[in-house]
């Protein structure tokens, strides 16, 4: 929290905005510091545990969206995106590439948006041999 405390700062003083935080967490964390306090500095961030999202319905409910012919909303990308770090019967590895595999289906201008986002949020669980097979699927 430390160092995003610094970047937020940061941003205030570059650019004098408001700025709030989420931190999102995979579906392996269940809790987190929501409060740093260091003297008279405080800065609190929202929490996001995506433990609390059935990522196995998500994946079927944007599989059935996409068999439909339909195209998905800013919505369903973003749950698409977070897909491998929700909470799973699946190991998080193979939620990545059922993810990746979903994006490429979509068939959409966004698709390597998507795929490489997947790629960033999932980079410190997968070895760089996992991760080439991403842009495969």
């Amino acid at each position: 929290m430390r160092r995003v405390a610094y970047y937020v700062a940061r941003l205030v003083e570059r650019h004098n905005m408001n700025v709030n935080t989420a931190v999102i967490y995979s579906g392996r964390i269940e809790s987190a510091p929501e409060l740093l306090e260091k003297g008279s500095l405080c800065y609190r961030v929202n929490n996001v545990f995506l433990k609390s999202m059935d990522g196995d319905a998500e994946y079927y409910r944007i599989k059935t969206l996409l068999d439909q012919g339909a195209e998905l909303e800013e919505a369903d990308i973003l749950k698409l995106i977070l897909l491998p770090l929700m909470k799973s019967q699946q190991p998080e590895a193979e939620m990545t590439i059922k993810a990746a595999q979903l994006a490429k289906s979509a068939n959409s201008k966004l698709t390597d948006f998507v795929i490489g986002s997947i790629i960033a949020i999932t980079d410190n669980f997968y070895q760089k041999n996992i991760r080439r097979n991403y842009w495969r699927c």
